[in-house]
């Protein structure tokens, strides 16, 4: 686009030099009258600047477009009502009158943009509408009443007061343009730059109607020059419907994406909350309402504290800063368990993973969270069953022990009987109630 821009300027600089050298060597006494030529190019430049000022007045009211949609958009419907009627007329005076009224009509419109904002401000689409329905008045009354017009020409050309009227509007499309370079600068808005180039077609155009005189060959290199202007003005309504149209599909697209996403993230088992930089609730889906209890239209827009165990949230925003300072990851990329507070003031625990998207403008956080309640509640229940068991191991182990003490006993006793059979010199088949004895203990009713 700026190159374009910067041939379109250097065209209308050779254009300029050309006419104006030809019309003074090879074409000097040259006169290309042709009324049906003139008309189309005024008129068609009439329709496009009229145009221009209705859709300017649109964006305006949608805060698009460029940074001075109403001061342009009333000098163009100025000059596009002006030159519309100027092509309706033959050479003459009132000829040339609207003609110059156009020129320092717009100039005058254009340097609005020098207003402070305040008074730009008030200047809404009805200062558009009053411009109109005023200078279609005036050309009127100056068609209707040629005689109140000052002369416009005379046996050499034009007057000074045609030739004081255009130089001034030039001069006024030049500020105006330097003004609006300065604007695109600033606002990098390539509207302004558009517009910038208009204007200093229309200022070149106004310039060199002073070098001119009525159908000369420089005469008609200025309406070449102003015919370019409108073209500009014309490019600017194309690609304004050219973005519009983008914008429309892109907005579909992107409201098509939104409903599947939130679709998706209805139906995801996980809550998903996503913040700001600033810790600020983006994103709320219907898991995590009810996971933690609350509505998403109640938190969107608060610090995510309210979601956390004071013990955490205390933390968080301090946490939060040093990251964005520093870049060190604590909680970021990996999984933990928590305390989550509840809409009812009830902590529950769950399991939490954050994960960091960059953007254009900052950064995104986002985090899924997992309700393990039943899970901590199953593992208390687990060590609480590891407990009685434990217990019940160690009864056992108790009551192996006195097993094993009462059949080293039986074995103990066995031997002294033997060992007191033996010294008595009682025979084997004395021994037989020995059998007897060891049952009885066995059974109890023999003690140690």
């Amino acid at each position: 686009m700026r190159k374009a821009i910067w041939s379109i300027i250097m065209i209308s600089l050779c254009i300029h030099a050309l006419t104006l050298v030809a019309g003074n060597t090879v074409f000097a006494g040259w006169k290309g009258v042709h009324y049906p030529l003139h008309a189309c190019a005024e008129f068609g430049g009439s329709i496009i600047s009229i145009l221009v000022a209705l859709m300017l007045v649109s964006l305006e009211r949608r805060n698009e477009g460029t940074s001075f949609n109403i001061p342009i958009a009333s000098a163009l419907v100025a000059m596009g009502v002006f030159d519309g009627l100027h092509a309706a007329v033959h050479a003459g005076k009132v000829f040339v009158w609207l003609h110059s009224v156009a020129t320092l009509s717009g100039g005058m419109l254009f340097c609005l943009i020098y207003l402070p904002k305040r008074a730009l401000a008030r200047r809404t689409h009805r200062w558009v509408w009053a411009v109109a329905a005023f200078s279609l008045g005036f050309g009127l009354l100056s068609m209707a009443y040629p005689s109140l017009i000052p002369r416009m020409t005379n046996d050499s050309g034009f007057t000074l007061t045609a030739k004081s009227m255009n130089l001034c509007g030039g001069f006024l499309f030049l500020i105006s343009g330097i003004g609006l370079v300065r604007t695109y600068f600033r606002d990098q808005s390539f509207d302004d730059l558009l517009f910038c180039l208009h204007c200093m077609l229309f200022g070149a155009a106004s310039i060199m109607f002073e070098q001119s005189t009525l159908w000369d060959l420089p005469w008609w290199g200025w309406h070449v020059l102003r015919l370019m202007a409108y073209t500009v003005a014309l490019w600017f309504v194309v690609l304004t419907l050219i973005r519009s149209t983008q914008i429309q599909r892109v907005s579909r697209a992107l409201s098509d994406s939104e409903q599947r996403l939130r679709a998706v993230l209805g139906t995801v088992v996980d809550g998903i909350v996503t913040i700001s930089e600033e810790g600020t609730i983006e994103l709320f889906n219907a898991s995590a309402e009810k996971i933690l209890g609350h509505r998403a239209e109640d938190v969107i827009g608060k610090n995510v504290n309210i979601l956390m165990a004071p013990s955490f949230a205390s933390e968080h925003d301090e946490y939060l800063r040093k990251y964005l300072e520093t870049g060190e990851k604590h909680i970021i990329g990996t999984r933990h368990e928590l305390q989550a507070m509840r809409s009812d003031g009830v902590t529950v625990p769950i399991e939490l993973g954050v994960s960091e998207v960059k953007l254009a403008k900052g950064r995104v956080f986002t985090g899924v969270i997992r309700d393990i309640s039943e899970q901590v509640a199953m593992y208390s229940e687990l060590q609480d069953r590891a407990k009685e068991l434990e217990s019940v191991n160690s009864d056992l182990e108790q009551f192996n022990q006195l097993a094993i003490s009462r059949e080293e006993r039986i074995i103990e006793l066995k031997q002294r009987l033997n060992v007191m059979l033996e010294a008595a010199g009682q025979p084997r088949e004395y021994q037989g109630d020995y059998n007897n004895i060891e049952s009885q203990f066995k059974q109890g009713s023999v003690g140690g």
